[in-house]
């Protein structure tokens, strides 16, 4: 039979175990949702997608870990006003940064309260919102996400094909520009040099006529008054 010291030792044993095995499956499951970092050009091989299926321990962490976090800020009140509003936003990306937790645009929209489609209409004006600013509010938040997804990127922890569909989606990046030009000739159409001979001479003779026209009038008027 045991002693109260081999049993007690025993215990904290396993508790110990259970705690590095705990620790190691949420340091996996971190591991499995950043992107490696980019092979060098040339020795890539073709992006293969993953999917979770729940079937190991790492991915029921990593599900675990997702739907915590989405239904912590799904179950956020609706804000008020534009100053909640903007306080919420920043709330969002502060415990970000003090959780670890990766952030996203779909669950700042959610930590407002509004639903991402109504999120979506007041950054784009479709809908108002509070007052004729909220839309800079969204916009705010959106452009931080923005630059943290561009960080991501540059850092190799983003897959370039991903932050090119997110950009084009949530960001209105573009791969091209249109630019209108419209020719401007303060002479009219392109004329040969007779023909602007015979303009000039046109004008000139419009000119002398409305001054003759003048002073015959006023030489008129001279006369009558003696």
């Amino acid at each position: 039979m045991k002693s109260n010291d081999e049993l007690r030792e025993e215990s904290n044993n396993k508790l110990a175990k259970l705690k590095r095995d705990k620790s190691t499956a949420q340091e996996s499951a971190v591991e499995a949702y950043e992107p490696q970092q980019r092979a060098p050009a040339g020795s890539r091989k073709p992006m293969q997608l993953g999917y979770i299926t729940g079937e190991t321990e790492q991915e029921q962490a990593l599900i675990r870990k997702f739907v915590s976090e989405i239904q912590r800020n799904n179950q956020k009140r609706l804000v008020s006003n534009d100053h909640e509003l903007a306080q919420r936003i920043a709330d969002y990306y502060n415990e970000c940064a003090e959780t670890g937790t990766v952030p996203c645009i779909e669950e700042m929209y959610l930590s407002t309260g509004f639903s991402i489609g109504e999120c979506e209409d007041i950054a784009h004006r479709r809908t108002q919102g509070f007052t004729t600013n909220t839309w800079r509010i969204i916009q705010k938040g959106r452009d931080f996400q923005r630059v943290f997804d561009a960080k991501l990127m540059l850092a190799g922890k983003m897959n370039v094909t991903a932050y090119i569909f997110r950009a084009k989606n949530y960001y209105g990046m573009r791969d091209q520009y249109d630019v209108v030009t419209t020719p401007h000739d303060p002479m009219g159409e392109t004329k040969t040099r007779q023909q602007l001979v015979e303009q000039y001479r046109q004008g000139m003779e419009t000119i002398d006529s409305d001054y003759f026209d003048v002073t015959g009038d006023n030489d008129s008027s001279d006369n009558s008054a003696e």
